[in-house]
């Protein structure tokens, strides 16, 4: 956000079916939960954001955390970290 008191819409990502739980953005990444999945996207290009990955979960992951891995709290599976 190039000005956070005005910030303003670039693009809009439609390519998920799931709604949208939570967003982590690391670098040039943005880590998307949905309801049984977290997605990344490439956001290296802000107004053509590319979905790279995706992956299920065993059950709803609520949050994403990024270190020197990846940590995903799960609702209803625990934690999970890669």
């Amino acid at each position: 956000v190039a000005t956070p008191a005005s910030p303003v819409v670039v693009t809009t990502y439609t390519g998920l079916s799931d709604a949208v739980l939570n967003v982590t953005v690391s670098g040039q990444h943005a880590l998307v939960t949905t309801e049984d999945a977290v997605h990344v996207l490439d956001i290296s290009v802000p107004a053509s954001p590319l979905l790279r990955a995706s992956h299920e979960t065993a059950g709803t992951p609520q949050d994403v955390a990024v270190g020197n891995g990846i940590l995903v709290t799960d609702f209803d599976g625990g934690l999970r970290s890669k």
